[in-house]
């Protein structure tokens, strides 16, 4: 894998500590940098580099709405793929999630391969249809 000059960040957003922890790990071992929020909220209230970055929310954290995610970064101005995990990975929460701008929507418990191939391809189209600002 080449190593791109600005590292890939990934904000990692569920409310379970092992899930954060553990896809962290699966990050750090392709090199990729990773920041965790237990909430939306926690994620909202901090600054984050929207170069090479990319979200992954758990589309079902207790007492919060993931899925206003997208739409809450735009409205602050802020570019970010947003890729969703859940349990339940039913064509109805993934017609959801796209229709609100998700980047996508992976099966608990998540292929590592699977993911990190998606976070590429997100930020790479992120990119791609933002020429110049990477």
């Amino acid at each position: 894998m080449e190593t791109p000059t600005t590292p890939i960040t990934v904000y990692i957003v569920d409310d379970d500590e092992s899930v954060r922890r553990a896809l962290a790990r699966v990050f750090k071992s392709v090199g990729f940098q990773s920041r965790q929020f237990p909430s939306t909220k926690h994620l909202l209230e901090t600054s984050v580099d929207t170069d090479h970055s990319c979200v992954i929310a758990d589309l079902n954290i207790v007492g919060d709405d993931p899925v206003e995610l997208p739409a809450r970064l735009r409205e602050r101005s802020i570019d970010l793929p947003v890729v969703f995990l859940s349990a339940d990975a039913s064509d109805a929460n993934r017609a959801k999630i796209m229709s609100v701008g998700g980047f996508g929507l992976f099966h608990k418990p998540v292929d590592s391969q699977a993911l990190i191939d998606a976070v590429k391809w997100a930020i790479e189209g992120q990119e791609a249809s933002h020429p110049g600002q990477a």
